[in-house]
């Protein structure tokens, strides 16, 4: 049964790395890149995207390294990476929103 929740767990994340690298790619990223944003926090941000890619991608090759029997460490693993970025604050906090957006935009 273990298994079978680390594969669910491996293919959820592994779908998700597969929307946001090939549906959010077009979607979000290529126009953040075409944007007249300043330099500085559009290649923060595009960098950040590729955190993201790969945080998700991990989470897939943890739980799917568990599911295959190396050990429930990868899953403890893949859970504490998933607590720790749900911690994270997040631009829904309303202190993030406070910023204009036109600080961010070329002169």
């Amino acid at each position: 049964m273990e298994q079978l929740a680390f594969w669910g767990a491996a293919g959820l994340s592994g779908a998700w790395t597969c929307v946001h690298i090939f549906i959010g790619g077009p979607e979000i990223a290529a126009p953040l890149l075409a944007s007249d944003m300043r330099k500085t926090p559009k290649y923060t941000q595009y960098f950040c995207w590729h955190i993201v890619s790969a945080t998700i991608g991990a989470l897939a090759l943890f739980f799917a390294l568990a599911a295959l029997g190396y050990g429930a460490q990868y899953a403890v693993a893949g859970t504490l990476l998933t607590a720790g970025t749900m911690a994270m604050p997040s631009t829904a906090n309303p202190a993030a929103r406070s910023v204009p957006a036109t600080a961010y935009c070329a002169p």
